[in-house]
Order: structure tokens, then sequence, then C-alpha cells
């Protein structure tokens, strides 16, 4: 029997399970599976998740648990056992932002 390959995609497009960003990491999934690859294939949206910038505390490197309470924890419990973790963010690029405005 196949080994099942687990992949987590965290997704950080603002639009979440809709966006385009997710819609091409789904191809490149749809696209192993094609080839043969037993894959179970879960997303993390961060668009609708509640991450805190880290305080630079330390526990988490003393074997305490973080003082932060927040959605990492269950992001982090995801990644167990995982044989590949994809990240996909949204590029957004306006032409004429104001700093390149600036140089002209």
């Amino acid at each position: 029997m196949k080994k099942q390959f687990r992949i987590l995609t965290i997704n950080g497009s603002p639009m979440g399970l809709k966006s385009n960003t997710q819609t091409m990491v789904n191809d490149i999934v749809e696209e192993m599976k094609f080839n043969g690859l037993d894959a179970d294939h879960k997303v993390v949206s961060l668009g609708r998740k509640n991450v805190l910038p880290c305080k630079g505390c330390w526990l988490c490197t003393k074997g305490k648990p973080c003082p932060i309470k927040d959605d990492l924890e269950e992001i982090k419990k995801r990644h167990v056992g995982l044989r590949h973790a994809y990240t996909s963010f949204a590029c957004l690029y306006k032409p004429n932002h104001w700093a390149n405005e600036m140089f002209l």
C-alpha cells in the first residue's frame, strides 16, 4: 500500500479559498494527483485567522507555551507529519504607486 502524501498550503491571500492564488495551488495539487500521487491536501487561509506578531520573549524555545493567544497553535499542529508545506501569497502590484512616481 502506498503511503499518503500530506500537503499543507498556507494561503496568505485576503480572498481566501476563492483567490486566484488558491486556484493556482489547487491546480498544482490536482496535477500531482493526476500523476499518481496519493495526496491529502489541506488549506489554511490566513485571511480568516487571527495571527499576532511575536513579542520575542523566547518562551517557546524553553519548552513553555506561547503567551500570545491566537490561531498560530492550530496552524502549527497541522504541520506535524507533513511531507510538504506550501505558502502562497498574492502579489498585488500597482504600476503607478506613489513611491515609483516620486522618481519620475
